[in-house]
Order: structure tokens, then C-alpha cells, then sequence
């Protein structure tokens, strides 16, 4: 006869087993994962031509392709993945982002500000911040440059940027409006330390895209996702590497009331 109560019971068992058990599967997998990162990315250190480069520049469009508006203030934030990928025998770098921007629109085609990103992959931090300027050139075209500086645990760098976005305006209210962007970004290395001696990670020259859509959320909100890649080319690698990020995040455009 088909007792209910311990049928639930059993269930129950079963599931606080099962749950148990997956735990210590997952935590075994990331432990696992934090400890081989971080021994790939110390031997990146140590083998030939397999050096982190430099940090680069904040390379996210995140929204396009206008400018912000005349005496208005745009701050937006993000926060995604990205990974340095090379060929054998070097190891992948992979790891979290976040970035940051404030902008300060100087005309209706014009302005300017500055864009700041933070990286992370096993035991390597990088912070990195460019001073941008932004034209639009036609109103569904823009231009972007920006110098800046990067650190990370092994060294410093001087970072510069061009690049160029297209756009769709969204339809409706809240309808999507894509855009997509090509951009060049270069680092160039210099030591982490004023000493003798310290570690200069090696400059590199990335060509890259992007695609990304916006909705607005309110008059002065937006959501925004974007995702792009590019090719790595470093004096330290024999062979080119590959970029790639994805990152998701809000845009507000703060207007000064009259």
C-alpha cells in the first residue's frame, strides 16, 4: 500500500543528500578552478614569450552612438567577463570586469570626460582610467579618443584609444536601440617600480569591434549590453592573441534644470 508520508520523507532524504553532495561537488570545481587560474597565470610569468601585457585602456562603448547633452552629466556603470586568449603554450587569461564613466556634454555634438575599468583574473588586479572626448559627427555617427594610464600587479602602462560608433535609434519607448563600434586600443608598458631592474610587462596593439543595444528604463535611464573582441598583437607573443568581454550595466544622463 502506498504510504505518502514516507514517500515525502524519502524525497526529503534524498534532496538534503543530493544537496549536500552538490555542494561539496561545487565547492571542490571553484576551488579547483581559483587554484589552476592562478598557477596558469604564474606561468605566463615564467615561460617565454607568454607575459600579461600591459593593461589597456577602458575599451566599452556602452551606448551610441550620441553624445551626451549640452551642460548635462552622463554616469553610467558595468560590471561583466573578459579573457586574454593565446595559443599553446601560453594560458588563456580570463576574469571579471567592471567599469565606470562620467561624461560632461560641453555642446550638443561635444564632450568629454572619463572612463575608468577594473579587472581581475586569479590573483592579478588592473585599474586603468582614460580622459575621452566624444564628436558627433553625423546623428547616427560618432568619434571617440582618449589617453590614460594603467597599473596592475606587474607593471604600469600609457594607454591611448581611437574609435568610431554607429547606431540605430530605438523605435519605441522602450524598444531597443543597437549600436556597434570599431575601435583601436595600445598600451605601452613601463615599470612598476622606480628601481632597477623591475618587471615592464610588454605593450600591445588591440583592433577590435563591439555590438550593443540600449532600452530605456526612464527619461534618464537605460539598460545597456554589449559584448565585442578583437585581436592581440604584442611584440611578446610570437603569435596574435584574442580579447574578447561582455559586460551588462545602467546609463544615467543628468540634466541641469533650468
Amino acid at each position: 500500500m502506498w504510504d505518502a508520508d514516507k514517500a515525502k520523507k524519502g524525497c526529503m532524504q534524498i534532496m538534503r543528500t543530493c544537496g549536500r553532495e552538490c555542494c561539496q561537488i561545487a565547492f571542490a570545481f571553484f576551488l579547483f578552478s581559483g587554484l589552476s587560474a592562478n598557477l596558469r597565470a604564474q606561468t605566463n610569468q615564467v615561460l617565454p614569450g607568454c607575459k600579461d601585457v600591459a593593461p589597456l585602456p577602458p575599451v566599452l562603448t556602452f551606448v551610441g552612438p550620441g553624445t551626451t547633452p549640452a551642460r548635462a552629466n552622463e554616469v553610467a556603470f558595468a560590471a561583466g567577463a573578459w579573457g586574454n586568449l593565446f595559443p599553446a603554450p601560453c594560458a588563456h587569461e580570463t576574469g571579471v570586469n567592471w567599469f565606470g564613466r562620467w561624461d560632461l556634454g560641453l555642446t550638443h555634438r561635444l564632450d568629454w570626460g572619463f572612463d575608468f575599468q577594473g579587472t581581475e583574473h586569479s590573483s592579478f588586479q588592473s585599474l586603468s582610467a582614460t580622459m575621452t572626448a566624444r564628436y558627433e559627427l553625423l546623428k547616427n555617427l560618432r568619434l571617440e579618443t582618449g589617453i590614460g594610464l594603467g597599473d596592475d600587479t606587474e607593471g604600469k602602462s600609457l594607454t591611448g584609444e581611437v574609435g568610431a560608433t554607429m547606431g540605430i535609434p530605438g523605435g519605441k519607448r522602450n524598444g531597443w536601440a543597437p549600436y556597434a563600434s570599431v575601435r583601436l586600443a595600445a598600451a605601452r608598458g613601463r615599470s612598476g617600480r622606480p628601481f632597477a631592474g623591475s618587471n615592464v610587462p610588454p605593450g600591445a596593439v588591440v583592433p577590435m569591434a563591439s555590438i550593443g543595444a540600449s532600452a530605456r528604463v526612464s527619461e534618464n535611464m537605460r539598460w545597456v549590453v554589449e559584448g565585442g573582441g578583437g585581436g592581440i598583437l604584442s611584440r611578446e607573443h610570437t603569435d596574435a592573441g584574442a580579447f574578447v568581454y561582455v559586460a551588462v550595466g545602467l546609463d544615467f544622463v543628468l540634466r541641469r534644470k533650468e
